[in-house]
């Protein structure tokens, strides 16, 4: 049996490695593999203004709470919730308190 130090690489969630301040109420950093990777995402208090992205985003939350919203509705979520933005919808966030996310990213 080979030794399989190094191989498998662990993480933690709530502090991964290159977390950083993205603006005022999200810090995150990007887990790259070879085909991809994931997008850990803190979210404290505030709100950021509705905008959009040209890839999808497919995520879950895995503590806290947090809303999606657009002109016409809001779209609460919550720890065990997963969700997807398919590319060019326009969608801001709105957190009251802190949420956890990780999203996948090809």
């Amino acid at each position: 049996m080979s030794d399989a130090a190094g191989v498998i690489e662990v993480f933690p969630v709530k502090s991964p490695p290159g977390l950083a301040p993205y603006d005022d109420m999200i810090e995150a950093t990007f887990i790259k593999g070879n085909m991809g990777g994931l997008v850990v995402i803190k979210l404290s208090a505030g709100e950021v203004a509705a905008h959009s992205h040209e890839q999808e985003h497919v995520g879950v939350v895995l503590e806290g709470e947090f809303e999606f919203f657009n002109a016409e509705e809001a779209t609460p979520l919550k720890a065990g919730d997963m969700y997807r933005i398919r590319p060019n919808t326009p969608h801001g966030i709105r957190c009251r308190d802190y949420a956890l996310i990780v999203q996948a990213r090809a």
